[in-house]
Formats: structure tokens, sequence, C-alpha cells
């Protein structure tokens, strides 16, 4: 959300995902994913990450792409970020491949007298193949989600909780998992995520 210095890495490692609902409680997924990043401008940071949990079910998982700062905050003026990324997957077990390209938006805001930040944002994925499972023709090419979020940051380390509401505009009725959404439609995610610059 916020861009790193120039000059200036940062690893992170994230825990969470969607949220399931079972036995009437909620539950999130445990994913894991790994990322670094580099500033290669004051507005510019190139970031790549792998994501560990998925790996274990034998499907690989990369995303890397930049963030590009448009507008700094001052005061109460948010600032503005835009994100273009490539995720890829690769299915070990058959060796097939999907890639989703994403653009996301976000406004953040830092706090008076302290490092730390507040965001808002949108997060869009948009599907390339013509064909879903079994030869049926794919409806949905775009995938939404909207995030919120607050970074505490401490010198060069940084604590993040971030809270989602993934594809709002899929109907999450009479699949084989029962997703925790406040409508009928996509489902909530949790995510936690500690960071640490170089």
């Amino acid at each position: 959300m916020q861009p790193l210095n120039k000059g200036q890495w940062q690893v992170a490692a994230s825990v969470g995902g969607p949220v399931l609902e079972k036995e009437s409680k909620p539950n999130v997924i445990p994913l894991s994913s790994v990322s670094v990043a580099y500033g290669f401008s004051q507005n510019l940071t190139a970031y790549a990450g792998i994501h560990p949990s998925t790996a274990t079910y034998g499907i690989y998982q990369l995303d890397a792409g930049y963030s590009h700062e448009l507008i700094t905050p001052f005061y109460v003026q948010p600032g503005i970020t835009y994100s273009i990324a490539l995720n890829g997957f690769l299915d070990r077990a058959d060796s097939e491949t999907k890639v989703y390209p994403q653009i996301d938006l976000n406004a953040y805001w830092l706090l008076p007298f302290r490092n730390d930040f507040v965001y808002v944002g949108i997060s869009n994925w948009f599907e390339l193949a013509s064909k879903k499972a079994h030869e049926q023709t794919q409806d949905r090419r775009w995938i939404p989600g909207l995030h919120t979020g607050y970074t505490l940051q401490f010198d060069n380390w940084g604590l993040n909780t971030e809270l989602k509401y993934l594809a709002p505009n899929a109907n999450n009725q009479n699949l084989l998992v029962d997703y925790y959404s406040p409508t009928n439609h996509g489902s909530l995610g949790i995510y936690l995520s500690l960071s640490r610059k170089f």
C-alpha cells in the first residue's frame, strides 16, 4: 500500500484466508505467503511472492508485480496507489497452468504522530480461460475483492491486519464449502502479516 523508499528492501510473511462457516462457527483458512519487495524509486515498488501452503497441496503459486504511488498523502488527503501483477498457478499433478492478471487501486492515510497507516481499496482479478472445469463456458471474467486494513509500524518492523470481502459478485450458495459472508455472495477473509525493512 505505502511505497518503499528508493533502494529499500522488505520481506514479509502472511497468514490468513477466506472464512468458512463450520458447525455455525466461522473458521479462517490458514493460507500462508512469503514476499519480497524493493523500492526502485520513492513512488515505485516491485514485489514477488510465493505461497507455501498451496504448494503442500500440489499447486505452486507465484505472484509478481509493481505498485506505483499516484498521489502522496498530506494531512487528511490520502495517498493513492495502484498495483499491476500476475498470479501464476502450476498444478504439479497434471502440469496444468493458470495465470490471472490483477489490478488494484488503494487509498491510504498516515496517522498523526506515528508512521502507522490505514487503507481501503479494491482488488481486481481477471479470468483469461474461456472454459471452466468439465468444459463449461466461463461466465465470470472479473473477480473483485474489497479490502481495508491497518499497519502498525515500529522503525523497520510492520504488523498488518486486513479484512477482505472476496468475490462479492459470486453466489456462494450450494457449494461444497460454506463461505462466511454477510450476504449470499462471496466470502469474508482475514489476514495477518509481519514485515521487516532493510
